[in-house]
């Protein structure tokens, strides 16, 4: 691995475990008589169900020295969490007037 990719992992890594943890334990803090379990099972598969879709893609469209090697696969796994994570934190620049907060 490159030091790009070193960077990368580490940066992954803290982008992962700050968003995902925000993002299912604000899910956890919702109030549970208000919001039933099925509105929150979206949000609660929303990003495995991204993680699964870049596994496939990752596994079936890569390069074959991406597809071939368990290490990049987990890499970009990792840094696909990140983003995923890193949506957590533009959150907050993103309006909060919706459908689903005036319920």
């Amino acid at each position: 691995m490159s030091d790009l990719e070193i960077f990368a992992f580490i940066a992954s890594v803290f982008s992962t475990l700050k968003g995902w943890l925000t993002w299912y334990g604000d899910i956890a803090s919702v109030n549970r008589l208000r919001v039933p379990i099925q509105e929150r099972f979206v949000l609660l598969a929303a990003p495995l169900v991204c993680l699964v879709l870049i596994q496939i893609t990752l596994t079936r469209l890569a390069a074959t020295t991406v597809r071939s090697d368990a290490l990049y696969i987990s890499f970009y796994l990792l840094v696909g969490a990140g983003w995923l994570g890193g949506w957590c934190f533009l959150r907050i620049f993103l309006q909060r007037d919706s459908w689903w907060s005036e319920r």
